[in-house]
């Protein structure tokens, strides 16, 4: 996958590599997520090896300040779509367009891959996002409480 250069904003998107776990850890602390940088560096290595999923971040000047992970899904009652699994820009560095820049390069990943859609979840706590992804033209098909249950 080339690196898409974006020069009128210096702004450089590539596949996300081992290296960048520290800073993708420090980026979802951001959005309240705890995640540990072990979890974070094993599923790195695992997603750079499975052909279904995708992590790129964004960089300025060599300085990570967004990532996003894309997949594909195969549902029984869907088929195969392309899902943006995470998205996270640097609260620094939000409302330059690298979040638009990142879903591009998740739809150009997916189209790549013959997807016919993409969709995203998005917490209903965080308006924000709502508004940016509406804006970017995505509708909202859906409202559900998600269930987790321990298996440890």
């Amino acid at each position: 996958m080339k690196n898409n250069i974006h020069p009128e904003s210096s702004l450089n998107i590539r596949r996300g590599k081992s290296k960048d776990a520290v800073r993708i850890v420090e980026l979802s602390r951001q959005l309240g997520y705890l995640v540990g940088l072990e979890i974070v560096e094993d599923s790195l290595a695992r997603l750079r090896r499975d052909r279904n999923h995708c992590v790129f971040v964004a960089e300025k000047a060599g300085f990570v300040v967004g990532w996003i992970q894309i997949g594909i899904r195969l549902l029984l009652m869907a088929g195969m779509e392309a899902e943006i699994e995470g998205l996270v820009v640097d609260e620094e560095y939000r409302r330059q367009g690298i979040g638009v820049a990142l879903v591009r390069q998740a739809e150009e990943w997916a189209t790549d891959r013959k997807m016919g859609a993409i969709r995203v979840r998005s917490n209903i706590i965080r308006e924000g996002a709502h508004e940016f992804y509406k804006n970017d033209g995505y509708q909202r098909i859906k409202t559900q409480e998600i269930y987790r249950k321990d298996l440890k």
